[in-house]
C-alpha cells in the first residue's frame, strides 16, 4: 500500500483538523489482480478528546483471482460523536456501500444502496440505542428485491451496570489468565451483566420491517422486554427465560407463503 498523508492544522483553542489522504494502488500474484482505490478523508477533535467527527471515503475494493471476483465501491464511513459523562461514546455513526457484488461458483450477487446508521444516546442514566439498515437493490440468479430496510431501538440499558462491566473486563484483560480461563470469567460476568441490566426491564423493539420482493412486499413489527424487576435472574439463563416477554407480527404476500409452505403440504 502508498504510505497515508496526514495534514493537521491544531487550532489556537486546541481543536485538531486532519485531512488523510492515501493514494490507489495495484497488484497481481498467481494470476489475481488487486485494485485499491485509495482512502480519503477527514477528522476533527477537540483538545480534551471529548467530541470527535470525522469522514473516510473509500472509492474502489476489487479483487479478482482464478475462482471468482469481489468489487466493492463507493464506500462512505462517517461519524459525529461525543463521550457521555460516563465515558461512553455517544453520537451518530453511518456506513454507506454504492454497491458491492461478489461473482463465484455459486453465481453472482450484487447489492447496491446499501447504508447502516447508528445512533447512541444517554439520558436518565440509561443508554438508548437505535440502528438501522437498508439497501436500495439486490440481485441475485437473475432475481431482483429490494428496496429493504429494518430498523431497531434497543432502549432502558443501565449506564452504571454498563460502566462497571467495561471495567471489569478492562482489569480481566490485564491479568494473566489463558484463553480458556480468560474467556470462562467474561462468560460469567456477561451473564451478571444481563442480570443487572434485567433490574430495569430493557427493551428492544423493530420499528420497522419491510422488504419489497418481486411477490410483494413482507412487513413487520415485534417488542420484546427482559423484566427482571421481580426475578433475581443474575447467572441463571433459565430465570431469564422467564423475563423475557414479547410479542411481534409480520406480513407476507400469498405468493411467498405459498413458496413456503409447498413442500409440508
Amino acid at each position: 500500500l502508498a504510505p497515508l498523508t496526514v495534514n493537521t492544522l491544531v487550532q489556537i483553542d486546541g481543536y485538531l483538523n486532519a485531512k488523510l489522504e492515501m493514494p490507489g494502488s495495484k497488484s497481481g500474484t498467481d494470476g489475481s489482480t488487486h485494485e485499491w482505490g485509495g482512502v480519503n478523508g477527514t477528522l476533527g477533535m477537540s483538545a480534551d478528546i471529548v467530541k470527535t467527527r470525522g469522514e473516510l471515503n473509500a472509492p474502489l475494493l476489487s479483487i479478482v483471482g482464478k475462482d471468482g471476483s469481489f468489487r466493492l465501491s463507493g464506500m462512505k464511513f462517517a461519524f459525529d460523536q461525543q463521550k457521555s459523562a460516563s465515558g461512553f461514546d455517544t453520537g451518530t455513526t453511518t456506513l454507506s456501500v454504492a454497491k458491492l457484488s461478489a461473482d463465484g461458483a455459486g453465481g453472482k450477487t450484487t447489492i447496491d444502496g446499501l447504508g447502516i446508521t447508528g445512533n447512541v444516546q444517554e439520558a436518565g442514566g440509561n443508554l438508548n440505542v437505535t440502528l438501522s439498515v437498508q439497501i436500495r437493490e439486490a440481485k441475485s440468479d437473475g432475481g431482483k428485491q429490494g428496496p429493504g430496510q429494518i430498523s431497531v431501538q434497543i432502549r432502558k440499558l443501565d449506564v452504571a451496570t454498563l460502566a462497571k462491566f467495561r471495567n471489569e473486563a478492562q482489569a480481566l484483560r490485564k491479568q494473566k489468565l489463558d484463553a480458556e480461563q480468560r474467556n470462562m470469567m467474561l462468560l460469567g460476568k456477561t451473564l451478571e451483566l444481563l442480570g443487572q441490566l434485567a433490574k430495569k426491564s430493557p427493551e428492544l423493539e423493530i420499528t420497522k420491517l419491510s422488504f419489497k420482493t418481486a411477490d410483494g412486499e413482507v412487513t413487520g413489527k415485534a417488542k420484546f422486554v427482559l423484566d427482571g424487576s421481580q426475578l433475581d435472574v443474575t447467572g441463571n439463563p433459565m430465570l431469564m427465560l422467564r423475563a423475557l416477554s414479547g410479542e411481534g407480527e409480520i406480513s407476507l404476500p400469498d405468493s411467498l407463503v405459498r413458496l413456503l409452505a409447498e413442500p409440508d403440504v
